[in-house]
């Protein structure tokens, strides 16, 4: 089967509506094509991640007004049948990220920033992030459980073989950081700082590698300007080590691995505003280089591979 990667609801920015697409990325020809509708609206700012065969889409809100989900939906990639969790969330969430373990029970790990809601308006400033583990196999007993209350919001996460790396976020006065943590279902253990403070940035594991990279994000939470810096993990070394820079700045942006390359679809920068391109990371070479454009108008969506 070729690889493919998975761009999943946002918000469509030119009919002012929720997306409840899901497009395929086929990575041979790096073309676009509709795969699924999800049986559901409140898909901003929604999380996915594929495991055990299945496309899992966790809550999301509508985009509009305060309403949000804290369903767990799946899709099966072989039957092409979309199934609802008997679990799920037991308060709104703003999904950061989604990864998923490799042990023989994988887990599917969640980190979120619980909805405040204030005069009809939603906000995450200033909540602490929490992260959840979701085991698929018990899905008919077991609620999401909260695994650790972070001190900063908005804090990105990524696999790292049998745990998961959490790094950077915003602190109470909205200025990121640039603390790295790693997680399993136990407490959480401080690992190397990255160089540069980042909120709003991507975190993504490569497949063929398995280091973890940081990518792009600002220094301040609504700030004018953004990274186009990246660095890598070293778990080995517990070390952070900058690569090539992307061609552009940007947050806000979707990230996905497959093989040796790293994608970063679309994304915002306070000077020229919101993107619809892609660029790609090569391992190999080292590189960056312009990638597939996501379809027009998505804003707010989450990315799975």
């Amino acid at each position: 089967m070729d690889p493919k990667i998975y761009l999943v609801g946002g918000y469509q920015l030119f009919t002012d509506e929720t997306c409840r697409t899901v497009y395929e990325l086929n990575l041979r020809q790096e073309c676009w094509t509709t795969l699924t509708q999800i049986p559901r609206g409140f898909t901003v700012c929604c999380g996915a991640v594929i495991s055990d065969g299945g496309l899992y889409v966790v809550a999301g809100h509508d985009g509009v007004t305060t309403e949000f989900s804290q369903k767990i939906n799946r899709f099966d990639l072989s039957s092409q049948e979309w199934s609802e969790w008997p679990s799920s969330f037991s308060e709104p969430l703003f999904i950061n990220g989604l990864a998923v373990t490799k042990n023989e029970h994988a887990a599917i790990f969640c980190s979120g920033d619980p909805v405040q809601q204030v005069n009809r308006k939603i906000s995450k400033s200033n909540v602490k992030s929490r992260v959840f583990s979701l085991l698929p196999s018990y899905s008919e007993t077991t609620n999401p459980n909260r695994i650790w209350n972070g001190n900063l919001s908005q804090v990105a996460i990524t696999p790292t073989g049998t745990s998961v790396l959490t790094c950077g976020g915003y602190d109470e006065k909205d200025v990121a950081s640039t603390a790295a943590f790693l997680l399993d279902h136990t407490q959480p253990t401080r690992v190397a700082s990255m160089s540069v403070p980042r909120g709003s940035h991507g975190l993504v594991t490569s497949t063929r590698t398995g280091r973890a990279y940081a990518i792009g994000g600002t220094w301040i939470s609504g700030g004018r300007h953004s990274h186009r810096t990246c660095e890598a993990f070293d778990a080995d070394t517990n070390r952070w080590i900058f690569t090539r820079r992307m061609a552009k700045p940007r947050r806000d942006f979707a990230a996905a691995s497959s093989g040796n390359q790293i994608f970063v679809f679309g994304g915002f920068h306070g000077v020229d505003g919101i993107f619809f391109d892609s660029e790609v990371y090569d391992e190999r070479s080292g590189n960056w280089r312009s990638g597939p454009a996501v379809p027009p108008g998505l804003w707010n969506y989450t990315v799975a591979a």
